[in-house]
């Protein structure tokens, strides 16, 4: 680390009686292309920051453009996303998706009058549809806070569901 900006902020957490920080910190980074200065926000640490201090930073080598980042926390939120919500995840999508497949086996009548094109049914369950892709398209292309994150991927996930309703209702 070459040196701190600004004044380190407490962030209100302790391990071990140690506080932790959150600093912006400058860095020279050795990218293939030659070392450089890179400033870095949001940096935790237990315990004030000094000069000369090492700091784990994710970057890549041959990449610049794709800057420097702190690495992901090691937190209870990841691994309950890792062991408990892919799994419900999983589940109810595999769930939903026999039910699904006997629900319509099971009343194919219903199923060939829901698949004629109607406007005033289909039309805002394509547009539900869109909704939820939309909703999808920044957590493919950067990297939101959790909570921003897990509030998008659930109003996309459920989208299918309110179009699927919508067209049941309808129809």
């Amino acid at each position: 680390m070459t040196k701190v900006v600004g004044q380190p902020e407490t962030t209100g957490s302790r391990t071990d009686d140690v506080e932790e920080f959150s600093s912006t910190i400058v860095v020279t980074v050795p990218f293939d292309s030659g070392p450089r200065q890179v400033t870095v926000e949001g940096v935790r640490t237990q315990g004030e920051l000094e000069q000369g201090r090492s700091i784990e930073l994710l970057y890549a080598p041959s990449r610049p453009d794709l800057g420097v980042r702190p690495p992901v926390d090691k937190d209870i939120s990841s691994a309950v996303g890792r062991l408990i919500a892919l799994p419900v995840i999983w589940i109810l999508t595999l769930t939903a998706g026999l039910s699904t497949a006997v629900a319509m086996h099971r009343r194919e009548a219903a199923v060939a009058r829901a698949r004629r094109f109607e406007p005033l049914v289909h039309l805002p369950a394509a547009l539900l549809l869109l909704c939820g892709a939309l909703l999808v398209v920044p957590l493919l292309t950067g990297f939101p806070d959790t909570g921003t994150g897990w509030s998008l991927a659930i109003g996309s996930a459920a989208t299918p569901w309110l179009a699927l309703a919508w067209v049941a209702r309808t129809s």
